[in-house]
């Protein structure tokens, strides 16, 4: 049996370990405040000096003593916060002063590293300071979809048409994280992104144009129309569907006319896009062929269908009606149901 004194001995430690333990963590805590406070006025005293130099005096370099006495990451983050307020001329001079305080240097070492970890931190540096010329895009081609990723983000601010064809080339990238940055860039970028689009769009087939679509439909450029024809014949499915989603956001008879035409398509999918394509346009001339499309032996059609001439307004709803009493008892069931939904006229 373990005795009495043993039991109270480790007892004794394990409770002198533990106000140890306390004792650390509160100091770490005091230094850590203490630290905050002297950086917050120094993080203060050099961005009220920075932000003097470029208002004040905007035709004198700033002096990278003002970031003397601050930690890289403190540096970092101060002309992080600094850099989407300027553009132009005071932009330049932010980042010159990045690159005379060491900073852009640091970040194209880092480039350049072998582990990957390394060069994503110093392709973040670039991002967020808005340099990097030299040595982002050839993350693009990174055998790792961070870095990939990082690069796509970062040219959304560097509009050049080697860097959007470079960018919208990621499309199809087996990476989905890559993928999302991809159009959420080219979203940001908006018109300078059509036409580098559009050519991409002009030969992409398949699974390759249904990320460019989903962009395109997005854009909803005039521009971009022609690829929605095209792509509407496309042998994949999924590709016909956001095809019928571009034209459908970007209307006009002919749009119309070949939305209508994909209700008709052989695969229900296509046939459910036309039918949200038409309802989401608010295309009212569409509605025969809608009420037609209540027939359809596909659930997900009708349903669409339905829903696409609740989105017509008025004459939906009264060919919704009219349907309650259809020889189809499918087309019946689905007018009952779309006009039992909420907002449903009595």
């Amino acid at each position: 049996m373990v005795s009495r004194q043993l039991v109270s001995i480790v007892i004794a430690v394990e409770a002198v370990a533990l106000a140890v333990g306390l004792a650390l963590l509160t100091g770490h805590g005091a230094w850590f405040a203490a630290r905050e406070r002297r950086l917050g006025s120094r993080l203060s005293a050099a961005r009220a000096g920075i932000v003097a130099g470029l208002i004040d005096r905007p035709s004198h370099e700033l002096s990278a003593a003002l970031l003397e006495g601050l930690p890289f990451a403190a540096r970092l983050r101060l002309l992080g916060d600094l850099e989407p307020s300027v553009a132009g001329a005071q932009r330049d001079e932010l980042l010159e002063l990045a690159r005379r305080a060491g900073i852009l240097d640091r970040a194209s070492r880092l480039c350049r590293s072998r582990r990957w970890k390394r060069r994503l931190r110093g392709a973040r540096i670039h991002t967020l300071l808005g340099a990097g010329e030299d040595h982002m895009p050839r993350m693009f081609d990174d055998r790792h979809p961070e870095l990939r990723a990082e690069a796509a983000a970062w040219s959304a601010e560097h509009p050049q048409r080697e860097i959007l064809d470079r960018l919208i080339s990621l499309l199809g990238d087996e990476a989905t994280l890559c993928r999302f940055t991809v159009k959420d860039s080219l979203l940001r970028l908006g018109q300078a992104a059509v036409e580098p689009l559009k050519d991409y769009l002009a030969t992409a087939t398949g699974p390759r144009a249904v990320a460019g679509l989903e962009v395109a439909a997005a854009l909803g450029d005039p521009r971009l129309l022609d690829a929605g024809f095209r792509l509407l014949r496309d042998e994949d499915p999924t590709t016909r569907c956001r095809a019928a989603e571009l034209l459908g956001s970007l209307g006009g008879e002919d749009a119309v006319a070949a939305i209508t035409a994909g209700l008709k398509d052989p695969a229900a999918q296509v046939r459910a896009a036309a039918a949200r394509a038409l309802g989401e346009g608010h295309h009212w001339a569409a509605a025969a062929p809608l009420v037609a499309a209540l027939r359809d032996g596909s659930w997900e059609v009708r349903s669409a269908a339905g829903i696409a001439l609740r989105r017509l307004g008025a004459p939906g709803e009264l060919l919704l009606q009219r349907m309650l009493t259809d020889d189809d008892r499918f087309a019946g069931d689905m007018a009952r149901l779309i006009l039992s939904r909420p907002g449903a006229p009595a």
